[in-house]
């Protein structure tokens, strides 16, 4: 608050801290026994898709040092958008995407060179994604 730090109740639930907040400000995780907070990234970093290439699934890995919209997007090599996995607000951590090899309609997508471009934290970033059978 303006006056300083304020500590608020907080419970465990589904494997995270949670708190009530009913208004803006700087948070910051506490301990409680048996309990570590998740350490929260330092900066927007894309960890890229693994494995590349692929064939079942993809796994796309980044970090966001503040909470945030993110849109993650699979693009085919003419540009079309395949399938878009996320387009929400994420919390600050680190977050990882499964890309199963579905377009919009939930149809196999074909071998071939598709491009996933990751919006958030006012950055764009784009990789190449190899698709085998």
């Amino acid at each position: 608050t303006v006056n300083g730090w304020e500590q608020l109740n907080s419970y465990y639930q589904n494997g995270r801290m949670c708190a009530l907040v009913s208004e803006g400000g700087n948070f910051v995780y506490g301990e409680s026994p048996g309990i570590s907070s998740p350490e929260i990234p330092a900066e927007f970093s894309f960890g890229g898709t693994y494995p590349n290439p692929f064939n079942a699934e993809a796994a796309i890995r980044f970090s966001l040092p503040s909470a945030g919209r993110v849109n993650v997007t699979i693009y085919d090599m003419s540009g079309r958008a395949v399938r878009t996995l996320n387009d929400t607000e994420m919390r600050a951590a680190e977050h990882t995407l499964m890309w199963d090899g579905l377009d919009e309609t939930g149809n196999a997508v074909g071998a071939g060179v598709y491009f996933c471009r990751l919006q958030a934290c006012g950055e764009t970033v784009t990789q190449k994604m190899l698709r085998i059978e």
